[in-house]
């Protein structure tokens, strides 16, 4: 799972380009990714107009925490070795830096996946080439 490649790309990044265009498509096309939206701007707005702000915040934990589990699963294999102490250290750090360089704002509002994908892309660049 982490080693194998299909037609030259690493299934690692399949699987992120694949979960990355169906965030895209659930925050743009449907009512649930709208609410996400609406409740990340303005929690009390989201209230007044009638949301059911509780259910779609305990959505959002889920998807985190599945999607957290599923990086926890691709690292360990890529790396074939778990190292609870290291691994995905501060990576917290990278991913809200991510967020920002893509053009999210922090003060909610507005999303954009796309560009949250080009900024992580961006931030794996960088520590690459700037090696320790």
């Amino acid at each position: 799972l982490g080693t194998a490649s299909l037609l030259g790309v690493p299934v690692v990044v399949l699987v992120a380009a694949g979960l990355a265009l169906a965030v895209a498509f659930l925050v743009a096309r449907t009512t649930f990714g709208r609410q996400i939206v609406a409740v990340g701007g303005n929690r009390e707005a989201a209230v007044l107009a009638g949301l059911p702000v509780k259910r779609v915040l305990t959505g959002v934990y889920v998807l985190c925490g599945t999607f957290a589990a599923l990086a926890g699963v691709l690292a360990t294999a890529r790396l074939t070795a778990s190292d609870p102490s290291s691994l995905g250290t501060l990576m917290e750090l990278s991913a809200i830096t991510a967020v920002v360089v893509g053009g999210t704002p922090l003060s909610g509002g507005s999303v954009r996946v796309l560009g949250t994908v080009a900024g992580a892309v961006l931030m794996q660049l960088l520590r690459a080439t700037l090696v320790k």
